[in-house]
């Protein structure tokens, strides 16, 4: 059988398509060697997703559980139960009851058999078996298990993602808790339970890295040579460029710096890594409408220098920045006086001087929220937004200085585009994350995602992958995760939250989203990497308390409850 990879649970192979199941209640109850079960019964919470290779399951499946004593071969233990669930989007939830004597502490695996639609004909089995592990036991304090008709009972309930959950519902005879500590009595004996269930594993780690009067916005993180986050982003209170260097791979901690505070500048910025270990960021000079450039002499970014490079006009908006494959800056802005896409091509290292080029204008308004990367081709491509037509655009460089090269519009329906953010996928095509925004009217958002069908970007397919809320998919981010596919760090704006999209084909025409972060106001200017560990580390800007935040992902997928294989 072959395995992949999937959020909640195992993965499994079902004939000739793959699918996939998994669990968040845990059936293996705490007991005692005399504790009987009480009121509460044995029945436990099932919650899972099913998957037919890449595709999203809707409707009914029958699903047979049986439990075994071993992980393959072995004997069954308890009756098969099965069930006729209902699919929404993939997931589903049922209740599973046993009964007594089959988790008396000894290991248990789960079986499952499918087919769907639901009565269609034979099951089929998926493989691997489901290790089931144990709950923590009740701490007792003056007595052992009850006795004389005493009982207790713990229900393996869902809890929150992350997070340390509330101490579950206790029966006593009848007596319910909910503050974790029970009274219950066997003639003239008195004891007092109390347990914490365990807590699930989450999806990282978010930390608020400064909270120095207003800042965060306009965040862009990379990794430096040292393996170590570096963060540029805007300081609103005192309008100036700062920078937060991680001191370790989950960037709990480190320092920050201010490398420019000439009058108000910093806003708009992005940040690289040069071809000669320093970072190098873009940013506006928002005194004077100047693009300017950033070229660190050390790790942290505490010495550099500041130089303006495009004081045509109000430039420097909406900056991106990458390294060509001549080993020099590569930076896409939006030239506001002319309403057009401009990308400045660095001369030096240090980007102290070089070339600038209108890219895409005449009578459009074009070049909004561009974002750039070099393709396959050694050339730049970057994806923009075109107010005028409310379109998704790209431009494909035609040498590497990007002086020329061709414009075209790869989505027109309705109005998308904005906050896109372009990366080179693991097939070596570009991956687009966008907005939609429907027809305009600003009731309702989506994100999308670009697929290209070849190197230039002239075709492709795009995807509605997350519209789970009125308003979602704003100011995305995407990149490559160590899985060879697509990581997308955006905001929900419904809710205020951080949101991560984890593809699940290298089109990323479906995957798993997965919330960070809330229900403070979060996720505004986002920007995405992967560090040295693999796993995604992402800045944002939390604008309830005006502060910096990064978000250091625990797996592969930055989604909770994710395991692969065995």
């Amino acid at each position: 059988m072959q395995q992949g990879r999937i959020s909640i649970g195992i993965i499994a192979a079902l004939l000739a398509a793959s699918l996939v199941t998994g669990a968040r209640a845990d059936p293996n109850l705490a007991q005692g060697p005399t504790a009987p079960f009480g009121q509460l019964g044995f029945a436990f919470t099932y919650q899972g997703q099913l998957r037919s290779g890449n595709a999203t399951i809707n409707g009914s499946c029958d699903i047979a559980f049986r439990v075994f004593d071993a992980e393959s071969s072995g004997g069954q233990v308890g009756a098969t139960l099965t069930k006729t669930v209902v699919l929404t989007g993939s997931l589903f939830t049922t209740a599973l009851d046993f009964g007594p004597g089959v988790f008396g502490g000894d290991a248990r695996w789960l079986d499952l058999q499918v087919r769907c639609p639901a009565g269609s004909g034979p099951f089929a089995g998926l493989a691997p078996r489901q290790a089931l592990t144990a709950a923590p036991y009740a701490l007792f304090s003056a007595a052992p298990w009850v006795t004389n008709g005493g009982s207790l009972s713990y229900i393996a309930g869902n809890v929150g993602i992350g997070t340390t959950a509330p101490p579950q519902k206790l029966s006593v005879n009848g007596i319910i808790s909910t503050t974790g500590g029970v009274q219950f009595q066997d003639g003239t004996r008195q004891s007092t339970a109390y347990f914490r269930p365990p807590q699930l594993p989450g999806a990282g780690i978010a930390t608020t890295l400064d909270s120095t009067d207003d800042v965060g916005r306009y965040s862009s993180i990379t990794i430096g040579p040292d393996g170590l986050g570096l963060i540029s982003y805007y300081d609103v209170t005192n309008e100036d460029l700062k920078v937060f260097h991680c001191a370790n791979v989950a960037c709990t901690s480190g320092s920050l710096t201010t490398p420019d505070s000439t009058d108000c500048t910093g806003q708009y910025s992005a940040i690289t890594i040069g071809a000669d270990g320093l970072g190098l960021i873009s940013y506006q000079d928002c005194s004077n409408g100047d693009l300017k450039v950033f070229h660190c002499a050390n790790a942290d970014c505490s010495l550099g220098l500041g130089t303006s490079i495009d004081t045509a006009g109000t430039v420097g908006q909406e900056t991106a920045i990458t390294i060509g494959a001549d080993g020099l800056g590569l930076i896409s802005y939006q030239d506001v006086t002319n309403a057009d896409l401009k990308v400045f091509h660095c001369a030096t290292m240090d980007c102290s001087s070089g070339v600038a080029t209108t890219l895409d204008g005449s009578a459009n308004d074009v070049g909004w929220v561009s974002s750039v990367t070099i393709g396959v081709d050694g050339l730049g491509l970057i994806s923009y937004y075109d107010v005028t037509n409310e379109d998704l655009k790209v431009f494909h460089c035609a040498n590497m200085t990007c002086t020329g090269g061709i414009s075209n519009t790869l989505d027109f329906l309705g109005t998308v585009g904005l906050y896109s953010s372009i990366t080179i996928g693991s097939d070596g095509l570009g991956l687009i994350s966008y907005n939609d925004q429907h027809n305009g009217d600003f009731t309702d958002f989506d994100l999308k995602v670009f697929h290209c069908a070849n190197v230039i970007c002239s075709s492709g397919t795009a995807s509605t992958v997350d519209s789970a809320v009125a308003f979602v998919g704003e100011l995305t981010s995407i990149t490559i995760g160590a899985d060879g596919l697509g990581l997308i760090s955006y905001r929900d704006g419904t809710n205020g939250d951080l949101k991560v999209f984890h593809c699940a084909n290298l089109a990323c025409s479906s995957g798993i989203a997965s919330t960070l972060d809330g229900p403070d106001n979060v996720g505004i200017y986002t920007s995405i990497t992967i560090g040295a560990d693999g796993l995604g580390l992402i800045s944002y800007y939390d604008y309830t308390n005006g502060d910096l935040k990064v978000f250091h992902c625990s797996n592969v997928s930055c989604a909770p409850y994710t395991r692969v294989g065995r």
